[in-house]
């Protein structure tokens, strides 16, 4: 039995997602838009929208990560290389 079109699609989508992130510029990338999200740290702007805008952005990248089937333990991971890299900044 043959998988409906859209059904075909979605499986296409989700093997691109997880041929892109899962190579390492594909998990540099997906660890610099989290950073760029915010998804790693508190952010309370002043700026009237900010907030919106932010959560719009964080958003996106939750999209990706649950196209991704993350769990906690993969989040952590990313987290721990973010804290590293900041580390290295100081």
């Amino acid at each position: 039995m043959a998988l409906p079109r859209p059904v075909k699609r979605q499986v296409a989508i989700a093997i691109a997602y997880k041929n892109l992130f899962e190579s390492p510029d594909g998990r540099l990338v997906l660890t610099d838009l989290m950073h760029k999200a915010g998804l790693l740290h508190a952010v309370h702007e002043e700026i009237p929208g900010q907030n919106d805008y932010n959560n719009g952005r964080r958003s996106l990248v939750l999209d990706i990560m649950k196209q991704l089937r993350f769990n906690e333990a993969a989040l952590l991971e990313l987290a721990n290389a973010r804290l590293d890299e900041i580390a290295e900044e100081e």
